[in-house]
Formats: C-alpha cells, sequence, structure tokens
C-alpha cells in the first residue's frame, strides 16, 4: 500500500510551527549573544535554548511523519 502524504492542513501546520520556531531560535539567539557580550555567562543557555528548541521540533515532525497510514 502506498503511503499518503500529508494533508493541507498538516503541511500548513508544519510550516506554521517552524516559521515560530524559526522566529524564537532568532530571538534567543540575539539575547544571547547580546548578553555574552555584556559579560553575563548566562547568554549561553539563551543560546542552548534553540537548540532544544529545534531538535524538539525536528523528533516532533519526524514522529508526526511516521505516524501517517
Amino acid at each position: 500500500m502506498a503511503r499518503l502524504g500529508w494533508t493541507m492542513e498538516q503541511r500548513a501546520g508544519v510550516r506554521t510551527f517552524s516559521r515560530l520556531t524559526t522566529l524564537f531560535a532568532v530571538l534567543c539567539l540575539i539575547i544571547g549573544i547580546v548578553t555574552l557580550m555584556m559579560g553575563n555567562a548566562a547568554g549561553w543557555v539563551m543560546i542552548g535554548l534553540p537548540v532544544l528548541v529545534w531538535a524538539g521540533m525536528l523528533l516532533f515532525l519526524r514522529n508526526t511523519q511516521r505516524s501517517q497510514p
């Protein structure tokens, strides 16, 4: 049996989720870099946070795509 693709609604949801996580990642990176330049070591947390969010998004999308019939 051939695998069906994602519906239009699912693809739109993925695009929206990807855009939101990209925006969040860029904001966290900017804030982290500025915080590090000011001499605060907490900037590393703000740089590491987008990595965790992107990894979560990737795992979510792969798991969702595998569960499709």
